[in-house]
């Protein structure tokens, strides 16, 4: 097939992990799982997939230190309010549209990128099956742990 979809990878880290009731010990991403952080697991699950023209990821004031670690990787972090996931994903996809964006929360420690190379098939597949008149509405596409989505262009 010669549809070759180019998207941003979007990793959504900017709550609060307030129903784990982590306080101002640590931030969620931050949470270690083996000896890493688990955002370091998902970062490099969409860096090793090899799918993605940019990763970019949802930051707030809830979370400086996991920006700072995204930062030191090259990913540019965007400022959110941190006044929720809904919020924050609407911010984010208001600042990178027009643009096909795959959307991850940053506390899949066992995402791998397989699972994401796979994910990100199945959508291109399911884009290119439409057809253009289709794929120009952009619909979102919805799976269990991200979101693949692509606002319509101006």
């Amino acid at each position: 097939m010669g549809y070759k979809m180019k998207a941003i990878a979007a990793i959504m880290c900017g709550g609060r992990g307030s129903r784990m009731q982590l306080g101002q010990r640590i931030e969620k991403p931050l949470l270690k799982v083996n000896g890493r952080a688990i955002v370091d697991y998902v970062f490099d699950a969409l860096a090793m997939s090899g799918r993605f023209e940019s990763i970019v990821a949802a930051g707030s004031p809830n979370t400086s230190q996991t920006s700072g670690l995204l930062q030191a990787k090259g990913v540019k972090v965007i400022q959110t309010s941190g006044k929720g996931y809904h919020r924050d994903l609407s911010c984010l996809l208001e600042y990178l549209k027009p643009a096909t964006i795959f959307v991850v929360p940053a506390d899949l420690a066992l995402l791998t990128f397989q699972v994401v190379r796979d994910i990100f098939s199945i959508f291109t597949l399911m884009s290119f099956a439409a057809g253009p008149s289709i794929r120009s509405k952009s619909p979102p596409a919805i799976s269990v742990i991200c979101l693949l989505y692509t606002s319509p262009s101006p």
